[in-house]
């Protein structure tokens, strides 16, 4: 069964908030690194992180036979990507630049938000998209 126009509407802002994230992150990792006080390789995961989860985004946006619990992994996601982020502030506390805490605690925000705004969309859903 198909999902609602919101919860779509909801993946494809997701998706495509992924999809940058990675190109900025990937494409500017020195910058990002240089300006936020931490290691190439953690903008590096960082964006690595946002292409998987935007590959998964983008192949949900275009199968036939999705369902609305195939999102649950999207909701997942950002909880993860959200603690991630937290941890990394914590760990990383003694290095890390003022920006770079911003940074982390808004991307941390968002991740969550979406994650909440997802997670309420899923279950609005009909009961037979959820048994799905």
């Amino acid at each position: 069964m198909a999902i609602s126009t919101n919860l779509k509407r909801l993946i494809w802002i997701d998706t495509n908030a992924a999809s940058l994230a990675f190109l900025f992150l990937i494409t500017l990792r020195h910058f990002f690194a240089s300006l936020f006080g931490l290691p190439v390789y953690l903008i590096t995961i960082m964006a690595i992180i946002a292409l998987c989860y935007a590959m998964y985004g983008w192949q949900l946006i275009f199968r036939k036979d999705r369902s609305a619990k195939q999102v649950l992994p999207l909701i997942i996601g950002n909880v993860a990507y959200g603690i991630m982020c937290l941890s990394v502030l914590a760990w990383h506390s003694d290095m890390i630049k003022p920006i770079g805490c911003a940074y982390l605690l808004f991307d941390a925000s968002i991740a969550f938000l979406l994650a909440a705004v997802e997670w309420q969309a899923y279950r609005r859903e009909p009961v037979e998209n959820n048994a799905q």
